[in-house]
């Protein structure tokens, strides 16, 4: 930048010679959009060799089309009937408790939990609140020891924390609900469960349970 100020006495660059960017065009740039409307998942370097552009040119545009990259958030699969049997699911819990509207005692929901010993977080249940993204980062420990806690909940209160010793199986699960049934023989307050939730954990289609 020294030599350069003394020899021309200022510091911005100099006009480039050269070939310009022909390869920025408008047709150009009306294809690579059109080829994410037919495929938004394509990488850049795969769309590259496919239209015979370079991969910089490519990036390039996206970036005057003000395209962003943005990373998909993984949730649960439903599967084609799963949508008919939420609906059923409401239809017929708003049957029962306009039959009995003290139904919803009848009910006893669960679910389990792994807790790291190390503190580590479930980031599935844990979000943060701002007005921009913090980009907050949370450090993973693999093969790091924990414990995996079961618990319900109903109009009575709540039941639990049952605590696995190990990795939770049908086996573990079943001695788990037959210490539930012998706990709702004696307790009064749970006379009057008739249901019983649990969601797709693979110990809980066990054949023994």
């Amino acid at each position: 930048m020294f030599n350069k100020f003394k020899r021309t006495g200022v510091v911005a660059d100099a006009p480039r010679t050269g070939r310009n960017r022909s390869i920025t065009t408008d047709a150009n740039m009306e294809l690579v959009a059109l080829s994410y409307v037919e495929n938004a998942h394509i990488s850049a370097r795969r769309l590259s060799r496919e239209l015979q552009i370079s991969d910089r040119s490519i990036r390039r545009m996206l970036k005057r089309m003000h395209f962003r990259a943005y990373r998909p958030h993984l949730v649960q699969a439903l599967h084609k009937d799963d949508f008919d049997c939420r609906m059923e699911f409401c239809e017929w819990f708003l049957g029962c408790h306009a039959a009995d509207a003290q139904f919803y005692r009848t009910i006893l929901w669960t679910d389990e939990a792994t807790f790291k010993l190390n503190g580590q977080i479930n980031r599935h249940n844990c979000v943060y609140w701002a007005s921009e993204n913090a980009h907050v980062m949370s450090s993973v420990e693999l093969n790091e020891p924990g414990i995996c806690v079961w618990a319900g909940i109903h109009a009575g209160g709540l039941i639990g924390p049952y605590f696995f010793d190990g990795t939770v199986t049908g086996q573990t699960y079943l001695e788990l609900l037959e210490d539930l049934r012998a706990q709702m023989d004696v307790d009064p307050d749970l006379a009057n469960i008739e249901h019983f939730m649990q969601d797709g954990a693979p110990p809980h289609y066990a054949l023994i349970v």
